[in-house]
């Protein structure tokens, strides 16, 4: 087995996304229990103190294990690659046996599990928290072609196993249990140890993903009893696990009305957006026409000006004009009384005498 130290674990009771707390709403108050991979006892700490449970433990670290004595009945230094847990503990029987992030660290987690069984109280069973590898991260990462193991969390650089939902049932299957319960630990992208910056396509997909619940899973937390176990069709659901599940249920009613409220509000927005678009244009049309309507009215006010002044310079000419044809009927006039006088009778009369005087001379 691979050793990495899983001490100073910091667990808050409120909190049911995660796979110490929904392991501890399985085990029964009083129980006997056997955490395999107990590291510094942080767990079997919880269990004694909360739920006055009597904890064995099993550690390949011997530094980690050492600190776990103060709250375990004992602590065997094993290796569960090596070890016939059977035979370690014969005479020994565990009301609940405890692999919490354990299995997937195991070159045989099957041959464990089997070897778990002669110890198991006649209504034990076992609880165990286990990676998937279908998170979205991991899926995201593999489109990407990359597969870079980490120092914790779903690509440990010390599991050999990888699971996801089908792969746990067959696990228990395999090692001759019925899985009676199988719950979440969900983690969103950007929640886990594997950081991804996406791009505009990768947003789109991660949003059609992320509709997978086994996409949303961190980890499972299995409860598995023998499959001969009167358990298997009559298993007692935990208060606390009871409660877990349905905040958990309310919490995704939540979501899924929360979704639906942003979509709508988005769609309200984007009309919203729409309609504060068209009243922009409608202003500018208005500003436009309006600025058109002024150009006009100065325009019409140039011609306005102009005809007036036309009219001024018409009347003025009318004026002059009937001036000049009074002095015209005034000439007339005078050279009419001209042709009439005696004076202009008389030097007719010596023209023509004249006229005459030329021709005979």
């Amino acid at each position: 087995m691979s050793t990495y130290d899983y001490g100073g674990i910091q667990i808050d009771l409120c909190d049911y996304n995660n796979s110490y707390m929904l392991a501890f709403a399985m085990i029964r108050p009083g129980s006997s229990v056997l955490d395999l991979g107990c590291s510094d006892g942080s767990f079997a700490k919880l269990l004694v103190e909360q739920l006055s449970c009597k904890v064995w433990g099993v550690e390949l670290n011997k530094a980690a294990g050492e600190k776990a004595r103060e709250f375990c009945q004992d602590v065997s230094f094993l290796d569960l690659d090596e070890v016939d847990l059977g035979l370690h503990f014969s005479g020994h029987v565990f009301d609940t046996v405890v692999c919490l992030d354990v299995l997937e660290h195991l070159k045989d987690p099957v041959l464990l599990l089997k070897s778990v069984k002669p110890i198991l109280a006649p209504n034990g069973y076992v609880v165990a928290s286990i990676p998937n590898i279908a998170h979205i991260s991991v899926r995201l990462s593999l489109l990407r072609g990359i597969f870079n193991y980490t120092d914790y969390g779903l690509l440990d650089r010390t599991h050999l196993r990888f699971f996801n939902k089908d792969s746990v049932y067959q696990l228990f299957d395999s090692a001759g249990y019925k899985v009676v319960s199988l719950r979440r630990v969900t983690r969103q992208l950007g929640q886990t140890e594997i950081n991804l910056e996406l791009n505009e396509d990768e947003k789109k997909l991660a949003s059609l993903l992320m509709k997978d619940m086994e996409a949303q899973t961190y980890q499972f937390s299995v409860v598995g009893v023998p499959k001969d176990s009167t358990l298997t069709k009559n298993f007692p659901v935990r208060p606390l696990a009871f409660l877990q599940d349905r905040i958990r249920e309310l919490e995704m009613v939540f979501e899924r009305y929360k979704e639906q409220a942003d979509e709508y509000n988005h769609d309200l927005r984007r009309n919203l957006s729409f309609k504060e678009q068209e009243i922009a244009e409608l202003k500018k049309q208005i500003v436009k026409e309006q600025i058109e309507k002024n150009e006009l009215s100065v325009k019409v006010s140039e011609f306005n000006s102009k005809i007036y002044d036309l009219e001024n310079e018409i009347s003025n000419m009318q004026s002059i004009l009937e001036q000049a044809n009074q002095h015209a009927q005034n000439l007339q006039d005078e050279l009419l009384k001209l042709k009439n006088s005696r004076s202009f009778k008389l030097a007719r009369m010596i023209s023509l005498i004249f006229r005459f005087l030329r021709r005979i001379i």
